[in-house]
Formats: C-alpha cells, structure tokens, sequence
C-alpha cells in the first residue's frame, strides 16, 4: 500500500514495536521482572506474574505503566537495572533503517513520539543511534499524559500546531491509533509484527504493515 508522500509533510514514529524489536521489552516485562519478584518475596511464577498484571490491569494505557518509578515504588524492583542487564537485547527491526534513510530524503518534519519513560529512551537512543534521524524526539512523559489519551494529542498539538490532514502515523500500539484517528490524524498505519518472536497482529480497523517498503 504505497502512499502518494507529496501529500504529507509531518511523521510521527513510535520507537518500541515500531523502529525496536519489541522482543527486548517482552524480556525486561515478561521474563525477567516476573522471576526477579518471585525470586525477591518467594513466590511461584505464575503468582509473580498475577501480581503483575493486576497492576498491569489497573494502570494500562496511563503514564504510571510506563513510568519505571512508577513500577520500581509498586514491587520494590529496579527496573532500570534490568533494562541495563538486558540492554544486548535491543535492536531495530528489520528496514528501519533503511525507511528512515528513505524518510530523511522526503521534504519531512519526522517525529520520535514515543510512551517510553525518558532513562529508558536515553538508552535506547544511545544503543541504536536512531535519534539523528530525527528533527524531534518526544516522550510523552515531556506532555504528561501517555498516547493512549486524547488529552496527550490535544497538547502535542498545542505545542508542534502540526497540520493533522498531512499528517502520518505508524505505531504498533491499537489503542494509540484510535486515539490519533479520533483526533483527527489522517494517515495511521499499526505493526503486523511488533516482537519479531511474538505472533502477529490483525486488526479490522487499520492496515497493518508487514514491512516499510509497502509504504515507499
């Protein structure tokens, strides 16, 4: 699905599951925070992952779930140190470099807009380099809201006044897509693969790519 580029001027980018592999995020999340707090208050791995996703649950699609303080005050976890420990893990997924070399070639204002808490980013960005690419790199954290909410769209906007109808939008994240079609961004595309281990994603409402090229 090959997109007529003469029509959009401003791309907005999400980094985990969209640029990153988000298999490094599901080992930090799902491997290894649930066997470091079994390990730290004895508990079974099936316990330890409830205990988790009950949190999960009660703060999914807010700041605080991607907040590592956040997650660090709720289960007595360094966070940040697991990130480091597992930080060989990062790595793009495959074309985006390729597809950021071809979007720094259009007449572009290319955003990083990501939920990723800022310590996290800064790791992220150190590892990959991906952040030359770019003209801005905003955590949603700098806005206060994450981008599951409209309210983080309403203030981005306030502060970029991006033209919304020439606009593109490529995130993994279902929720953040609706969110961007309600207020109005007119091109958004979702992530077939987000973890290059994990299953794929379907979804009736956008179109998923399988890889960049489809949208050169």
């Amino acid at each position: 699905m090959r997109l007529d580029w003469n029509t959009i001027d401003t791309c907005f980018l999400d980094m985990d599951g969209t640029l990153l592999d988000l298999y490094y995020d599901h080992k930090v999340w799902h491997v290894e925070l649930p066997r470091r707090l079994a390990s730290k208050d004895n508990l079974n791995k099936t316990e330890a992952k409830l205990r988790i996703e009950l949190i999960t649950e009660e703060n999914k699609g807010t700041l605080s779930w991607y907040d590592l303080d956040f997650w660090k005050r709720a289960l007595d976890i360094d966070i940040d140190e697991i990130e480091i420990a597992l930080s060989h893990y990062i790595s793009l997924r495959t074309g985006a470099i390729e597809f950021l070399l071809a979007l720094k070639q259009k007449p572009l204002t290319l955003f990083l807009v990501t939920n990723a808490h800022p310590r996290g980013l800064d790791r992220k960005l150190e590892k990959t380099l991906i952040g030359n690419y770019f003209d801005h790199i905003i955590s949603s954290h700098e806005i206060g809201l994450a981008k599951e909410s409209l309210g983080f769209w309403k203030g981005f906007h306030r502060r970029y006044n991006f033209n919304k109808s020439r606009s593109i939008l490529i995130d993994d994240n279902l929720n953040v897509l609706k969110t961007a079609k309600e207020f109005g961004i007119k091109h958004i595309y979702g992530v077939q693969r987000p973890n290059s281990k994990g299953e794929a994603y379907s979804s009736e409402d956008f179109f998923l790519i399988e890889n960049y090229s489809s949208l050169l």
